[in-house]
């Protein structure tokens, strides 16, 4: 109770969660809210930690949440995570397909709402898709746009 209700919380330049400081020593990405969209469309890592998502209502909330490829997101294999959609049942959750993606954050056709996967590959790291899927270099964190250590999306040492 007291939370605030958002339709809809945007953080769309949100590409990497490091997960230095952590709730409860193991949540790098925590939402305790009435939020009926999350929308984090650049988000491709979570490189320490898990998430808790939760809706508190019996509306729906946090349905699009279920239409996203956490694992590619979450670095750590074992990492701890819960998710708790309230009130979502299918025809609340985005149609990835009628936008041509998988995985998606909406389905808005304006909005750029696929998930982009970088770690769906067969690398040791992160990978990007041209034509063909190639391997991101072993210093890249978050993604990249080539296979060079200058074509990171984030830096995987960095500070």
């Amino acid at each position: 109770q007291g939370l605030p209700t958002l339709n809809r919380l945007s953080l769309p330049n949100l590409r990497i969660i490091r997960g230095e400081t952590q709730f409860a020593d193991e949540y790098s990405l925590v939402v305790y809210s009435d939020i009926g969209t999350l929308y984090l469309p650049n988000l491709t890592e979570i490189t320490k930690g898990g998430y808790i998502l939760r809706g508190f209502t019996d509306t729906s909330s946090l349905c699009n949440v279920r239409s996203i490829d956490w694992d590619d997101i979450l670095s750590e294999v074992n990492s701890t995570t819960i998710l708790v959609d309230t009130g979502c049942s299918d025809d609340s959750r985005p149609n990835c397909t009628a936008i041509g993606c998988g995985n998606c954050w909406c389905d808005d056709s304006a909005d750029d709402c696929c998930q982009t996967l970088t770690a769906d590959c067969p690398c040791d790291n992160r990978c990007f898709r041209s034509s063909v899927v190639q391997c991101c270099n072993a210093q890249c964190s978050a993604g990249c746009t080539g296979g060079n250590d200058f074509q990171c999306l984030a830096c995987k040492n960095c500070q």
